[in-house]
């Protein structure tokens, strides 16, 4: 609870132009990371997509290439 008080203390104590940079740098980072996990995300799924166009086998459903 201190170290939160201690960084509600730290952004007032700053100035306009302190501020404004600092709030953007969080938002940049934030922007980063997430952008960074969708990448990951992305290349997990195809990884894990099936690599054959055809299905071997006989079934009731098909969607698009998949059976």
């Amino acid at each position: 609870m201190v170290t939160v008080w201690l960084a509600v203390i730290g952004l007032v104590a700053q100035s306009p132009e302190e501020l404004k940079r600092s709030l953007f740098e969080d938002t940049s980072r934030a922007v980063r990371r997430g952008q960074s996990a969708q990448e990951y995300f992305e290349r997990q799924r195809r990884f894990k997509l099936p690599v054959s166009s055809t299905g071997g086998g006989r079934s009731d459903e098909r969607i698009g290439r998949f059976c």
